[in-house]
């Protein structure tokens, strides 16, 4: 239908033009080719005469004298115009290489935030006092990874309903349990909590086991566990524990952080809220690692940031589902699923 309407609206256009000249060259008293070419030129002197007078007026734009009175200044006539075109230059590379040296400051912190992070988190760990003051699952997270620095191949099970035992570990071609309990100084086990841990042993056709408790073991436990390949750590035994998996105790009550402005490195101290201290330059510097940043490996936690050692959080994007850091859109690093997490999400 449109197309119908612009065809009829184009050959009304022609026969209109057809009509006019037809007149005009009665009214002339010339012929209708005559009228034509006499058309056909008008059009064409007035064609040449708008660019000419566009031309024109480009010329005198470009011509025009600047602020300063000189003409054609903005076009390099006027060297104060010229000096002020270089210096807004000079400003805007300025400002782009200011932004760049941030940005590489802020990267750079960044990553040093996450290695401070995974430090301090081995220097925590090399302390006895860390383990009696975690709650039940990081503890149990902590074991994991003494008996994994021990060379041991351990795999955590889930955190209840775990069948009476904590972990599963091996080594040499043995197999062993593990089960821990952070219990209070005084709090004691039994025999019979043994026993069911010797009965997971069974299920399990463990070659020996190992049994972590902050607390006391009761002298019946402790026989009962000598005659059932049990190792008993209470909360005298275990600072051997910890001695065997980090033979060197390394400081963890401050960290190392970059100036934001000048990208100096200050030590500031690690408590349980964020600091502000000053760096060499004199710059005001704010430490957001706090003692809730350390962290435990453990085959059952999400991953850490491995640009600025946050916890991860997963994301779906449109290629699916993948770890993004949690400090998202200041950190912009992401982790794909691991195999055993893609065939869960199946």
């Amino acid at each position: 239908m449109g197309r119908s309407s612009g065809s009829a609206g184009c050959v009304s256009g022609l026969i209109a033009w057809a009509l006019i000249l037809e007149w005009t060259a009665k009214a002339a008293h010339i012929s209708y080719l005559s009228a034509l070419g006499i058309f056909i030129g008008a059009v064409f002197v007035g064609y040449v005469l708008l660019s000419g007078a566009a031309s024109a007026l480009k010329w005198l734009k470009g011509h025009k004298a600047c602020q300063h009175g000189i003409r054609a200044g903005a076009r390099g006539g006027c060297q104060i115009c010229l000096a002020e075109a270089d210096r807004i230059e000079n400003e805007r590379k300025a400002q782009a290489a200011e932004r760049a040296r941030r940005h590489a400051i802020s990267d750079s912190a960044m990553r040093l935030r996450g290695m401070e992070i995974e430090r301090l988190s081995r220097a925590w760990l090399s302390h006895i006092e860390a383990y009696l003051q975690m709650d039940p699952q990081p503890f149990e997270c902590a074991i994991a990874e003494l008996f994994r620095r021990l060379g041991y191949e351990v795999v955590q099970t889930p955190f209840s309903n775990d069948g009476g035992k904590d972990a599963i570990a091996k080594k040499a071609g043995k197999k062993y349990l593990i089960e821990c309990k952070r219990y209070a100084p005084n709090n004691s086990i039994g025999r019979r909590d043994v026993q069911v841990f010797v009965a997971a042993m069974q299920d399990e056709k463990a070659d020996g086991g190992f049994y972590v408790n902050t607390g006391i073991f009761t002298r019946t436990a402790t026989e009962y566990a000598a005659k059932n390949r049990i190792d008993l750590y209470d909360r005298f035994a275990l600072p051997h524990l910890v001695n065997q998996a980090y033979p060197v105790s390394t400081d963890a009550s401050s960290a190392s952080v970059m100036c934001l402005e000048c990208g100096a490195v200050t030590s500031m101290p690690v408590l349980d809220h964020p600091v502000t201290g000053v760096c060499s330059n004199g710059h005001s510097v704010s430490s957001k690692i706090v003692k809730a940043d350390f962290r435990i490996a453990s085959s059952s936690d999400v991953p850490y940031c491995d640009r600025c050692g946050s916890p991860m959080r997963m994301v779906s994007g449109r290629r699916g589902r993948f770890w993004g850091c949690s400090r998202y859109p200041a950190c912009r690093t992401s982790k794909p699923l691991a195999r055993r997490e893609l065939a869960n999400e199946r």
